[in-house]
């Protein structure tokens, strides 16, 4: 933005500085001289009062302003930032209402593009996109400093982590605000109303402006600010859409600088600054729609388990298939079920991810009172079939038979126990003493099964560690021994 001192400008030498001596001998002579003196001097104010007495840039386009409107047309399209070779970017209109942001005063903007239409006696529409310069530069911006800080954060964005044991009960809505990656916007839409944001007077439109309580230097020397109460926007011959600010400073002599500077008042000037945004031609091409996220496609894990149909889970198929088939959602198929190691590979098939999802608390959590189905799960392969068939590879770990029965004791004691709004995620015992994993909606719940089991007649000194909690779900370990 180019800035200037107004002071007191005397009307420069030129056609109309001196109107001639009045003539005897030529009174028509004399008498045009004097008109053209009159238009001289007339079209001196004019320029003066549009702007190029008040430090207009000599090299700029002049000034446009209409012939029978109090408002400028500003609707065009017009580069609105720079970039440097340094990666600097340059906002040329900030402090103005021609901001993404309302509140942003010029601070990281990351759009270099504005296209303004609509009737500016009612309200202006405004549509900010990038550059490919810009596009480029912001990319280079975002790169992580650290190799390691970046390797985290790409990982964070991968298939893997979103079907991790801590994110695969998530939906891909929840994955994704997880991260907390703002989406990638491709335009910014605001609007201007008249009266509201802005105004015109005398083919100008003014605006407050927002740079009204900015400290400014000007030559080293520090004066102390007070901004007229709006800016000006107009056009300029080009097409260009100009602005000028106005200050007023309290204009200072140093006498000398201590702790402080101190010195004598010279009065105060009017400080005068312009920016100028260039007018381009208008892209008709839609704003790209960003790429999805790759977190969004096929999974595959390093390492699967081995199918195994002589393995020990191979003579306990028809015990998974009880297990399982009751806990499958109507909008979910099993595709294949077969024995692998320890435990069962199983293939379901739904229209999205989001269909899935439920299945792993429907499996491992079981019904209301009952244990684990499965002790561990791992997603083995996530695909899309189709646009309308996502099927999920599922590896679960049968608990041995001799444990599940060993548990049940405690289970049944327990249930009797066991406030309605709470769900046991585990169940675990050895010589006397116990500990159970639970979900609550709230702490309440659990209060009043910690009451229940010491008062109860088979145990006593229960005791908690709450693992996690949000505000709509607490989990907690609780331990607990035999009454004596």
């Amino acid at each position: 933005m180019q800035t200037g001192y107004q002071g007191v400008f005397p009307i420069q030498p030129g056609c109309c500085d001196d109107p001639g001596h009045r003539s005897e001998t030529y009174p028509l002579l004399t008498h045009a001289l004097m008109s053209l003196a009159r238009v001289c001097s007339l079209t001196a104010l004019v320029l003066f009062l549009s702007g190029c007495g008040e430090n207009y840039p000599s090299d700029w386009p002049g000034i446009s302003k209409p012939w029978f409107s109090n408002c400028p047309d500003l609707t065009g399209t017009y580069l609105v930032g720079r970039i440097e070779a340094d990666r600097g970017y340059h906002v040329w209109l900030s402090g103005t209402p021609f901001m993404p942001d309302a509140g942003a005063r010029g601070r990281g903007a990351d759009w270099d593009v504005m296209s303004v239409s609509g009737d500016i006696d009612e309200a202006l529409k405004l549509r900010f996109t990038r550059s490919p310069e810009l596009i480029d530069a912001l990319s280079r911006r975002k790169d992580v400093s650290s190799e390691r800080s970046r390797k985290i954060f790409q990982a964070r964005q991968t298939p893997e982590n979103r079907w991790s044991e801590s994110n695969r009960r998530l939906t891909d809505a929840q994955f994704a605000a997880s991260l907390n990656l703002t989406p990638a916007k491709t335009e910014v839409l605001r609007t201007l109303r008249y009266s509201t944001d802005y105004a015109c007077s005398g083919g100008w439109m003014t605006a407050d402006d927002a740079w009204n309580s900015n400290p400014v230097t000007d030559d080293g020397e520090a004066h102390s600010i007070s901004s007229l109460p709006t800016l000006r926007l107009g056009r300029d011959r080009s097409g260009g859409l100009i602005v000028h600010r106005t200050t007023v400073v309290d204009v200072e002599f140093s006498i000398w600088c201590g702790d402080h500077c101190q010195g004598f008042s010279l009065g105060k000037t009017t400080h005068h600054s312009w920016g100028r945004a260039i007018p381009i031609a208008a892209s008709n091409e839609s704003p790209a729609t960003p790429a999805a996220p790759a977190w969004l496609g096929d999974f595959q894990a390093s390492t699967q388990h081995a199918l195994t149909p002589t393995g020990p889970a191979a003579a306990r198929m028809d015990e998974a298939k009880k297990l399982l088939l009751p806990r499958i959602a109507k909008n979910v198929s099993l595709v294949d079920l077969e024995p692998a190691g320890s435990g069962v590979r199983a293939i379901f098939s739904a229209r999205d991810t989001d269909t899935l999802t439920p299945l792993f608390d429907s499996l491992q959590h079981s019904d209301h009172g009952e244990p684990s189905i499965f002790y561990t799960m791992a997603v083995e392969s996530l695909t899309h079939v189709s646009p309308t068939d996502v099927r999920l590879q599922l590896w679960m770990e049968l608990p041995p038979a001799e444990m599940r029965l060993a548990r049940e004791p405690l289970r049944v004691a327990l249930l009797a126990l066991l406030p309605k709004q709470v769900l046991v995620t585990y169940y675990g015992s050895g010589r006397g003493k116990y500990g159970v994993s639970i979900e609550s909606p709230n702490r309440v719940h659990v209060s009043t099964l910690l009451r229940n089991i010491d008062a109860s007649p088979l145990f006593q000194g229960a005791d908690m560690v709450v693992t996690s909690e949000s505000a709509s779900k607490v989990a907690v370990d609780i331990t607990f021994v035999d009454r004596e």
